[in-house]
């Protein structure tokens, strides 16, 4: 089960990032991950010509991307699969098609792992 303990709320940095003005906290199956304030991200990074369909800052997705991004940062050092099952599991969980939440898994598999800081 995923619970959501707090709401994600952001700052726009107004240069493609954000910074988290309160503590962001996610409960995934019985585990508190903690995303602290302060914390800087770009969101989802979705390739620019995907951005109509895909934009960073989709809410369908934001709550997964900005866990994935602290989660890749080494924030609870994940290997790198377990990050992108968590990034996974949250996006079904927050009502995302399946269809939706593999293509968005397997882009970051496939792509993530320049990004990955372990």
């Amino acid at each position: 089960m995923i619970k959501f303990i707090t709401e994600l709320k952001l700052i726009n940095l107004d240069n493609g990032y954000y910074r988290l003005a309160e503590d962001f906290v996610v409960d995934v199956h019985g585990f508190k991950y903690l995303v602290p304030k302060g914390f800087r991200t770009n969101l989802a990074n979705t390739p620019k010509c995907l951005h109509s369909i895909l934009p960073p800052d989709d809410p369908r997705y934001i709550n997964a991307a900005v866990l994935h991004d602290y989660l890749y940062s080494g924030g609870y050092r994940l290997s790198r699969a377990k990050c992108d099952k968590v990034f996974y599991d949250v996006m079904v969980a927050e009502g995302n098609s399946v269809v939706l939440s593999f293509f968005m898994y397997l882009a970051v598999r496939m792509f993530g792992s320049s990004h990955y800081k372990h």
